[in-house]
């Protein structure tokens, strides 16, 4: 797994097309009460189910790949919700994906 931006660059670079979206993890309280509630614990909006079955990241990962291979993907997100997003990133290619 990428553990810094820098790392990143070479795997992007490495794709023949245009790499696809950066996801950065943003930590709000400002829907801490919902998630709570949907999730049962303090979990990031991203790493939730707030509409649907999907947590909001799945959801992002799904619309972007109707756009760019998975592969010219970087997701980015940090070590300390790895709880959250490990059963997420099963079978996804560890040069797609960052935890800083």
């Amino acid at each position: 797994m990428i553990t810094t931006l820098d790392e990143a660059a070479p795997a992007l670079e490495s794709e023949q097309a245009t790499a696809g979206p950066l996801f950065l993890p943003a930590v709000t309280e400002s829907l801490l009460p919902l998630t709570k509630k949907i999730a049962g614990d303090e979990r990031p909006k991203q790493f939730c189910a707030i509409v649907g079955g999907e947590t909001l990241l799945a959801e992002t990962r799904r619309r972007v790949s109707a756009i760019t291979s998975p592969g010219q993907t970087l997701i980015v997100v940090t070590k300390r919700h790895e709880r959250y997003y490990a059963d997420t990133f099963a079978g996804v290619p560890s040069h797609t994906r960052a935890a800083l």
